[in-house]
């Protein structure tokens, strides 16, 4: 196993999207049949993806995949498992044979956010090792288009005057689309009620159709249907504005420094 880590090191995959990590179980790297391995990979490799079909992991993992079964030779699948934050989809590699053959491209909250929230019976940072960071980027704010506020101020103000009837929507509780808004409520002085979804896809679908009205949401997903004029960009959380949508401010620009 440790010619698969040194492997997956070796290689970079620059992919210009939503934050994410590949990880794999540090029980690979403890399994005494593991380092006999001649060649990594000789057979079918499986990517499980921590989300829905369609969701920023899927997409992320499907761009992965491709590069890598060019690069090493064989058929590289992806599995997506929505639910929990991802925390299906590492049940799903902890229970896979520990041969190298399965690794899991997730979103950061998985290991930073949903530990903090969500009591556990796995403990992330002894369970994974991470592999690579394939991606780095910010979540947006976007309103259903049924919502009359056109930016945060506005939000803010219609959130003020209409107390406990504005819900917002997040792709699984415990990760940062979850956090983002509990941090906007604090600061803002507001109280926006959280619908946690299994992943980015139900969620939007909701949004589109004006059953919750906001959501913090990554651009794989969002920016398809932003430009589409489905749904409506309100903030990004970057430092700096995001070049597919340079008229969309930053929360630091708008005074929510984070």
């Amino acid at each position: 196993m440790m010619q698969t880590n040194r492997f997956l090191r070796r290689r970079r995959f620059t992919l210009r999207l939503l934050g994410a990590a590949a990880a794999a179980s540090t029980g690979m790297l403890l399994l005494p049949g593991a380092q006999a391995q001649a060649k990594w990979p000789d057979k079918t490799v499986r990517i499980v993806a921590a989300g829905p079909a369609g969701g920023s992991a899927d997409i992320i993992a499907r761009l992965l995949a491709d590069q890598l079964s060019k690069q090493v030779g064989q058929p590289v699948i992806v599995d997506p498992r929505a639910g929990a934050g991802g925390v299906l989809a590492v049940n799903e590699l902890l229970q896979a044979p520990h041969d190298g053959l399965t690794l899991v491209v997730a979103v950061n909250s998985l290991v930073s956010e949903i530990p903090n929230i969500v009591k556990l019976r796995i403990d992330m940072a002894r369970s994974l090792s991470p592999l690579a960071e394939l991606a780095r980027s910010g979540l947006v704010l976007v309103a259903s288009p049924t919502f009359p506020a056109a930016d945060v101020p506005a939000l803010v103000a219609h959130a003020k005057a209409h107390p406990g009837t504005l819900d917002y929507a997040s792709y699984s509780t415990g990760t940062l689309s979850h956090v983002l808004g509990l941090q906007l409520n604090k600061a803002a002085g507001i109280d926006l009620n959280h619908v946690g979804y299994k992943g980015s896809t139900a969620a939007l679908a909701d949004l589109i159709g004006g059953h919750v009205l906001l959501m913090f949401d990554g651009l794989p997903t969002s920016l398809p249907l932003i430009q589409a004029n489905r749904i409506r960009p309100l903030a990004v959380t970057t430092p700096r504005r995001i070049a597919q949508l340079p008229q969309v401010p930053t929360f630091r620009e708008i005074g929510y420094p984070r």
